[in-house]
């Protein structure tokens, strides 16, 4: 996956991007793509905004003649990348009604679906499963838009939009090698090399911002490529993949509603409003400030909780996380905490998420030990079953040579069984005591005329009932072939015998 043809598309897309943005920057004006600043703006000065045009370009010309299997694969999915695209260019150049936006990704979002992109599950709650089934689409839909339109609105200061891209993007091209999906992969790889070229130009003082050409798409990029890793991971992790704009457009939504508000007005109320007024101005400052909560969350969500199996903690941490960033960015608090340092609240959230994955931890080695334990049960339980398994075997190994061993004798006799019934070759039977007689005529003669038998001058003679008394003595040891002998004895006929 990782070969030299990945270094020179990367560095490919890193020079495009350059190279397009500088031309951005050259021609704003002409196209009508500058940022004139207002009460809410961090700047000051008239800014060329649309880099997202140079980014999106680098990428999608760059990749395909690398990874051109990859993009005919999902031809419907980069078709509606471009869709969402140009509409955040028009939306750069014209603003674009909200009821037009929202038309415009459902669109996008159903294209996706052509290429099965879509949020089926929600992972394992508490042993629950939660399918989605017919609400599929709607729920995938209602993410897509919810995360597109909060990525667009962390982009509010120099630096940040892209900084928390790059994060997200390297958790997410993280989980594409690991699982060896080319797909996200190559499309993480090539996205992060594009922005950070544009962050050359964006870092503060910005000479041109992404602009809702850049924040859209790769609002809608990051969903769709989330979508696709919750294959490999807990839905859940996803919450913390991308913490900071889900987390922002959760508080500042919740507190317009409480102040009576619509939550879709603009204000100066976002997470970075607030840090940056904290630090009086500082941008530098509050961006590096919400790039580490953003890599501490990003660290969690892909380390500890992407593994899991029950995601109900994780959700539960997620949300005392979500109401204590409530708590303490609005402007209520601040303004009965004058005075307190940025310092101590970043301690402080960075305590919780600690508190939050060691409990996590715990839980985690709590099951690994019970799974541990489990399984040792199992092994010795399969272990005796084994066990038995072969005592058994060898049972009916022993029987079974048991009763070659007597058929062999019975058969050197001439005895043998038809259908249930003894029958009794004559000839053999002769040879066979013909031939024990001469091997016992010396050593053995007393035990041949135990068993009935006595040669004289050549001539065999049986005594039938020496024979049988014989058989009978030593049938105590010779149980399963005495068995035989004593049927065959009650059914033989003498005289049949003589001759």
């Amino acid at each position: 996956m990782v070969d030299n043809k990945l270094y020179i598309m990367a560095f490919t897309s890193f020079l495009f991007s350059i190279i397009f943005i500088r031309l951005i920057i050259s021609y704003a004006e002409e196209f009508n793509l500058i940022d004139i600043p207002n009460n809410r703006s961090s700047h000051d000065t008239i800014t060329p905004r649309g880099a997202g045009i140079g980014i999106f370009l680098s990428v999608f010309m760059v990749a395909p003649l690398f990874y051109q299997p990859i993009f005919q694969s999902y031809l419907w999915t980069f078709s509606a990348i471009l869709i969402i695209f140009s509409m955040g260019v028009w939306d750069d150049v014209s603003e674009v009604e909200p009821k037009t936006k929202f038309v415009i990704i459902t669109t996008a979002t159903a294209l996706l679906s052509i290429n099965n992109i879509r949020i089926d599950f929600l992972g394992d709650y508490l042993g629950s499963d939660l399918s989605l089934g017919y609400f599929a689409f709607p729920f995938t839909l209602i993410a897509v838009v919810s995360f597109t339109n909060a990525f667009n609105l962390v982009d509010g200061l120099d630096g940040l939009s892209g900084g928390i891209a790059v994060i997200i993007l390297s958790a997410l091209a993280y989980i594409g090698y690991i699982n060896s999906d080319n797909f996200i992969f190559i499309l993480s790889i090539s996205t992060i090399s594009a922005i950070v070229a544009f962050l050359i130009f964006n870092w503060n003082p910005a000479s041109i911002f992404m602009g809702d050409s850049g924040s859209l798409m790769i609002g809608f990029l990051i969903s769709l490529l989330s979508i696709k890793a919750i294959i490999y991971i807990h839905p859940i992790s996803i919450l913390y993949l991308s913490a900071l704009p889900i987390l922002d457009t959760i508080i500042v939504f919740i507190r317009r509603i409480i102040n009576g508000q619509s939550p879709f007005k603009a204000d100066r109320s976002h997470i970075h409003h607030i840090i940056l007024d904290l630090y009086k101005g500082r941008v530098k400052a509050t961006v590096i400030t919400l790039f580490i909560l953003q890599m501490i969350f990003t660290l969690v969500g892909l380390f500890i909780f992407s593994p899991i199996e029950d995601g109900f903690w994780g959700l539960i941490l997620f949300i005392l996380i979500a109401i204590i960033f409530y708590k303490i960015f609005t402007k209520v608090y601040k303004k009965f905490q004058k005075g307190i340092k940025m310092r101590y609240i970043t301690i402080f959230i960075i305590a919780i998420l600690l508190i939050g994955c060691q409990t996590q931890e715990e839980m985690r080695q709590e099951r690994e030990a019970e799974v541990y334990k489990q399984e040792q049960i199992r092994q010795i339980k399969e272990a005796k079953i084994q066990a038995e398994r072969r005592k058994i075997e060898e049972q009916r190994e022993r029987e079974r040579l048991e009763r070659e061993r007597n058929a062999s004798v019975l058969n050197q006799m001439g005895i043998s069984m038809d259908n249930g019934k003894f029958i009794f070759d004559t000839n053999m039977a002769k040879e066979f005591f013909s031939s024990l007689a001469n091997n016992l005529k010396d050593k053995n003669a007393t035990i041949a005329k135990d068993s009935g038998i006595d040669v004289q001058e050549h001539n065999l003679t049986i005594d039938l009932n020496k024979t049988k008394a014989f058989l009978e003595h030593w049938s105590s040891k010779m149980e399963s072939f005495a068995r035989e002998i004593s049927s065959f004895g009650e059914k033989i006929d003498d005289n049949n015998l003589s001759r």
